[in-house]
């Protein structure tokens, strides 16, 4: 899913990869297989955030790309009304605001930082 080589590159595809899932969810139905919006707009944060954090772990960018430097760099991808639009299916329904998507965001991407406990790239099962 990802194939940029540097953080840079990586948090704009990330952006774009969250951008097009989150608004095919704001935009689709309400549920899927019984999940609310919400859960799938979590869902989409969770499985794009450990893709990307796989892909640093793999280039071994881990320990250089942070997410006080990655989170702007994904956001500038969002569509201009993204941040808006979201608010209104983060809880199914429930008044939402700027610091609760802020919040996910941040907790979802925080995987680039906390994943810098896995073993290097060089021993990693995919490795052997």
């Amino acid at each position: 899913m990802f194939t940029g080589e540097t953080c840079e590159a990586l948090a704009k595809e990330w952006g774009q990869a969250v951008d097009e899932r989150v608004a095919a969810v704001i935009d689709g139905p309400r549920t899927v297989d019984g999940k609310g919006r919400g859960v799938l707009v979590s869902d989409v944060l969770v499985l794009t955030s450990v893709l990307v954090g796989s892909r640093m772990h793999d280039l071994g960018l881990l320990s250089e790309c942070d997410a006080p430097e990655f989170l702007p760099i994904a956001r500038a991808e969002f569509s201009p009304d993204l941040d808006e639009r979201v608010l209104t299916v983060i809880y199914d329904g429930d008044p939402a605001t700027a610091v609760d998507w802020d919040f996910l965001l941040a907790r979802a991407i925080d995987v680039i930082d906390t994943d810098e406990r896995l073993p290097s790239p060089a021993v990693s099962p995919r490795s052997t």
